[in-house]
């Protein structure tokens, strides 16, 4: 499509209208996008004139179907228990993991300033110390 190009009204009459570079860009766009969709259309038509002169295909050609449902229907409930009770555990770890997140985020709330700038200070050394031991036992290992 065209970009819509505002003239005013004293000019619409006397004003030519021509085609700048992004215009003349979009209308060769344009062309190659339909020439593309004519492809497309011709690529579906001979496939469907293929398929409807292709001979029909017959029972036995067909591959046998693997029918092995309900063979052992205690096996077939009892995995499906199981995969139940693992969906439902995830689902109240989640909620437990998003309740102890928020109950977190509000006892944090509720400290001071000075409180909250000291816990992250500890954080921060705490952190600090695990990133060393971890250098000395590589260290070490070297």
């Amino acid at each position: 499509m065209l970009k819509p190009l505002f003239v005013p009204k004293s000019q619409r009459q006397a004003q030519a209208v021509t085609l700048d570079v992004d215009q003349a860009d979009t209308l060769a766009e344009e062309r190659e996008r339909l020439a593309r969709h004519e492809e497309s259309v011709r690529i579906a038509a001979a496939e469907a004139t293929r398929a409807r002169e292709a001979p029909e295909i017959n029972a036995s050609s067909v591959m046998d179907v693997d029918d092995t449902d309900d063979v052992d229907v205690a096996a077939e409930f009892e995995a499906w228990r199981q995969r139940e009770l693992l969906r439902i555990k995830r689902e109240k770890d989640a909620s437990e993991a998003i309740d102890l997140e928020e109950a977190e985020r509000e006892r944090r709330r509720n400290m001071s300033e000075a409180e909250r700038y000291a816990e992250d200070m500890e954080k921060v050394r705490k952190q600090r110390r695990e990133k060393n031991s971890e250098l000395e036992s590589l260290r070490r290992q070297s």
